[in-house]
């Protein structure tokens, strides 16, 4: 696995955004806007697919 990068596949956007979603401190106590603010940050630099895991992701974490 390369450092700092899952899988040594992701693109360090991807893998940022990963963490960010996975930081369930990142999501703590924010309203709907709050929210919505931090997922255009997230989605900032990412492709349409990578919009699509990291989404997937977020669904399953909020669970």
């Amino acid at each position: 696995m390369s450092e700092g990068r899952f899988g040594g596949e992701l693109e360090p956007y991807t893998a940022a955004a990963i963490r960010a979603v996975a930081n369930p401190d990142n999501w703590r106590g924010l309203n709907e806007k709050g929210k919505a603010d931090l997922q255009a940050e997230i989605d900032k630099n990412l492709t349409k697919e990578q919009k699509r895991t990291v989404n997937a992701l977020i669904k399953k974490g909020h669970k």
